[in-house]
């Protein structure tokens, strides 16, 4: 069923077309001389079928010296120049008709056109809102590990429980300031690490930092490797009464160790035991110098050695310590 706008349109087009067709074609009219009947053309109107509400015509007659009167809606002629334009109109049918008027004989036959304004599509819905920016940074790995021999470290951690969990970036610094972080030495999403450049007898402090699918960052979670670690007593830092038992990490395939003892940046004692321990006395001589185990501080190292000892073959530092003895 045809919409009652779509009859109207049919109707007023209806009506002007057989006006329109009592006169001579367009063409003819075009080409009347200047003294034949006064003639009005529509040169340029909107689609039949538009959703704008603007509308421009340009006109013209076959009178050179013409003035035009346009129509619109019927609500009555008013004086108009080429181009004419309209807007804000209203959404349905128009009609729009001019005529020439030159030397008092106004054309009898005006020019018309009817268009219709459809009412325009409703705007597509607005796109969803974005969902809110993740700020929450992921839990910390937990439960780190590291596990040290000779010229190897490897770190154990458990990732964190959070559901957006992407990966973890693991830090090494060998400064005791805690403000320095480190450089990266791993990045994934694995749960272990293991150090191919480690040197023992070396700090280390490794710092832990998970981050989550949107790159928030935890705070990081550190775990240090002392150069001690494979010096196990006495323990670094700790203050001695009587003359401790040296022991350290039995290396396989060392068949002696040098073990050096330190004191106020002078050595004291260099000796070349073949089990991984040497107990001190409270006395003893080296270099021809008697040497006492008095109170202070004492830095004590060690290295492994492979074969005869004479062939004074080496190894990197295993580790080094510092210990106090009391008064």
């Amino acid at each position: 069923m045809r919409s009652p706008r779509v009859n109207v349109a049919r109707t007023i087009l209806a009506g002007f077309v057989i006006a329109l067709a009592m006169l001579p074609p367009a063409s003819a009219r075009t080409l009347v001389n200047a003294g034949g009947p006064i003639d009005t053309l529509i040169k340029t109107h909107p689609a039949s079928e538009t959703t704008s509400t603007t509308a421009a015509f340009s006109f013209s007659s076959n009178k050179t010296r013409a003035t035009f009167e346009c129509n619109l809606d019927q609500a009555g002629w008013i004086p108009c120049t080429s181009p004419t334009t309209y807007t804000a109109l209203a959404v349905g049918v128009h009609t729009f008709a001019v005529r020439a008027i030159a030397d008092g004989e106004t054309d009898a036959s005006p020019a018309a056109f009817v268009w219709t304004v459809l009412q325009p599509p409703p705007p597509p819905p607005p796109p969803p809102p974005p969902p809110p920016i993740d700020k929450t940074p992921p839990s910390n790995p937990s439960d780190v590990k590291s596990t040290v021999g000779y010229e190897f470290m490897t770190l154990r951690w458990l990732p964190p429980p959070d559901p957006d969990f992407d990966h973890v970036v693991v830090l090494r610094s060998t400064s005791t300031d805690r403000a320095d972080r480190g450089t990266p030495v791993y990045d994934g999403a694995s749960n272990s690490y293991r150090d191919s450049a480690f040197q023992n007898g070396v700090y280390y402090r490794y710092t832990l930092v998970s981050y989550d699918q949107t790159g928030n960052a935890s705070t990081g979670t550190s775990t240090v490797v002392l150069s001690s670690t494979l010096l196990s007593s006495p323990r670094a830092g700790t203050t001695v009464s009587t003359p401790p038992l040296l022991t350290w990490h039995r290396l396989r395939g060392a068949s002696f160790y040098n073990v050096q003892l330190y004191r106020g940046g002078r050595k004291i004692l260099s000796i070349w035991p073949n089990r991984a321990q040497w107990q001190l006395r409270h006395q003893w001589r080296y270099r021809g110098r008697r040497e006492t185990l008095s109170a202070g501080k004492y830095y004590w190292y060690v290295w492994p050695g492979f074969g005869p000892r004479a062939s004074t073959r080496y190894g990197r530092l295993l580790g080094y310590s510092v210990f106090a003895v009391s008064r």
